[in-house]
């Protein structure tokens, strides 16, 4: 495959894991009862934590979202001007299926999933932020 094909699908591939992974955030975000070892799928050990850490839980989606952006950010030298509205962009995601709950009878509204998921989504962004900032001192010297 020659470079353009390989960006090309490099690109897709972000993208589909991207929207993949927001599916997931609005999936999870939105089942009618949030006992997840109500879920035939979810191994036992999972559930059991998810459970344990039901706002935590929230957040981790968002960090593989803001690693995903993050790496695309960074392979196109973009601004932090765009950085920022990535963000904010994660920001509204997680409100969204925070908001969504209030129409959800055994859900309910809790600003800390929208903390989780800011901070989630804000770690990855500035992790790969660290390592493009620690490979240009690299190249530099």
């Amino acid at each position: 495959m020659n470079s353009t094909v390989q960006t090309i699908f490099k690109i897709q591939m972000r993208l589909i894991l991207s929207c993949f992974l927001i599916l997931v955030v609005f999936y999870f975000s939105w089942l009618p009862q949030p006992d997840f070892r109500m879920l035939w799928y979810m191994p036992g050990w999972l559930a059991l934590w998810s459970n344990a850490h039901d706002t935590l839980r929230t957040g981790i989606p968002f960090i593989f979202l803001g690693l995903l952006s993050g790496f695309r950010l960074a392979e196109r030298n973009s601004s932090w001007k765009q950085w920022l509205i990535t963000w904010i962009v994660f920001v509204l995601i997680a409100f969204l299926a925070e908001a969504g709950q209030l129409f959800i009878p055994k859900r309910v509204f809790d600003w800390r999933d929208i903390a989780w998921g800011c901070l989630g989504s804000l770690s990855g962004l500035l992790a790969v932020a660290a390592i493009r900032f620690f490979f240009k001192k690299l190249q530099a010297s």
